[in-house]
């Protein structure tokens, strides 16, 4: 979780040093992008409680844990909807060569088209929108893991070009 939002602060920082990108989009996608984590570190606990006394406890107080857990970890998508989106925009936005490609603003777009999908799951127990459904699970989830892998990679690539700048522009 502490990976997320380093790696959130430090996306943040790269869309704020572009002066011609909106300051409070910025903030809003940092601050919806920098919630998952966080809220992820809720549904873990609950996950845990519902570990540390199976078998211990009534099985419907352990499902209970997990239901809550497992729903809570796919209902995550709202903020991170809203800062793909709002990422993508940015990128989209960004003039001139140097930052991240606009591929990457189109992919974080269609990567946020996927995540609405996993809200289905309060009202399916079972099939393509249920839990483990080709449009809940193996379509919503990965997005966001390769989206996360995807932007890594660019960023990375920037970072020498990013460096060079901010030498230049203390001299």
């Amino acid at each position: 979780m502490a990976f997320l939002i380093a790696w959130s602060i430090q996306l943040g920082v790269l869309l704020w040093r572009r002066p011609e990108l909106s300051r409070p989009a910025v903030v809003v996608a940092m601050m919806s992008l920098g919630s998952t984590p966080i809220l992820l570190s809720f549904d873990l606990t609950f996950f845990a409680m519902a570990a540390y006394r199976a078998g211990d406890v009534d099985p419907e107080i352990t499902q209970g844990f997990s239901d809550v857990a497992w729903i809570g970890s796919m209902l995550i998508w709202p903020p991170l909807t809203a800062s793909m989106v709002i990422i993508g925009v940015l990128i989209l936005q960004a003039d001139g060569p140097g930052f991240i490609p606009r591929w990457m603003g189109w992919y974080s777009l269609w990567c946020a088209a996927a995540e609405p999908f996993q809200g289905l799951i309060i009202f399916f127990k079972d099939g393509a929108f249920g839990p483990r459904g080709i449009t809940t699970w193996y379509l919503a989830v990965p997005t966001w893991g390769f989206w996360i892998v995807a932007l890594s990679i660019v960023m990375i690539r920037l970072v020498p070009r990013t460096d060079q700048g901010v030498s230049a522009d203390r001299t």
